[in-house]
């Protein structure tokens, strides 16, 4: 093992006491003031007591959810960054470069200004609700992001060959023209839509639940296991195309991935 691998163990070993004691705060730090010592004490006297009763529901239904969920959102930005910076050759990219956020912001805007009445948030209106704002909401940004990264990637592509700095450059006007419809769709929202929008910019685990971190696994476990795939490609990538293509790496193909 070389002296930068093993530096970079040892770096990620001395994390995980860290990540341990972040944990460990976060489910002890809450607006009810209930701590983790609840939870044992619950299971010590069986859980007959319902003061104890109801604090393991705060920890084990409520806090514990949101911790996992913003750990596993955590690592998932990690691995996304360390893939743009690869391919981008440049270790300040990130989604938000390309126009990959602006686009899930655009969608999610459409949806919740345009598509509310059509949502279980306007179902009162006389309307039937299509589909739960719920599933709708990630579903749009999602779907967003993945036309705009479509888009740019066939913009930047002429005879076969994808010029990155192309991307880039798309991506950031993308990006300014986004964020301008972005802001007309949230000029004529009205009040719940334009709170609704607000609290998902501004992003909340508050929503997180045992089955929801169930349905995000998967999506998490196969997007991580592309990306470790492509980490030898993608090192190959920081030398040059040219370098890489000598190399016996698929350019375009990583590129496309």
């Amino acid at each position: 093992m070389s002296l930068a691998r093993r530096r970079a163990v040892l770096f990620l070993c001395a994390l995980c006491p860290v990540l341990i004691v972040a944990v460990g705060i976060s489910l002890n730090v809450g607006a009810t003031g209930v701590h983790l010592t609840a939870l044992w004490h619950g299971g010590l006297h069986g859980g007959i007591e319902v003061g104890n009763s109801a604090d393991r529901v705060v920890l084990t239904q409520i806090r514990g959810p949101r911790v996992v969920m913003a750990g596993l959102t955590g690592a998932a930005l990690a691995v996304a960054g360390a893939v743009m910076q690869g391919l981008f050759r440049n270790p300040l990219a990130d989604p938000g470069l390309i126009g990959v956020s602006s686009g899930a912001a655009l969608a999610t805007a459409c949806v919740l200004v345009l598509g509310g009445a059509w949502l279980d948030l306007g179902a009162g209106g006389g309307h039937v609700a299509l589909l739960s704002t719920a599933w709708a909401v990630p579903l749009a940004g999602m779907l967003g992001s993945f036309v705009a990264a479509c888009a740019l990637y066939l913009f930047a592509t002429r005879g076969g060959a994808t010029s990155v700095s192309m991307i880039l450059l798309a991506g950031v006007a993308f990006s300014a023209f986004s964020g301008a419809l972005t802001g007309i769709l949230i000029f004529r929202a009205n009040d719940t839509a334009l709170r609704d929008l607000t609290f998902w910019t501004m992003g909340s685990f508050a929503g997180a639940t045992w089955p929801r971190i169930g349905l995000l696994c998967p999506f998490l476990l196969v997007a991580g296991w592309v990306a470790a795939c492509l980490a030898s490609p993608l090192n190959a990538l920081l030398l040059g195309e040219s370098d890489a293509r000598l190399m016996g790496y698929p350019v375009e193909r990583i590129k496309r991935l």
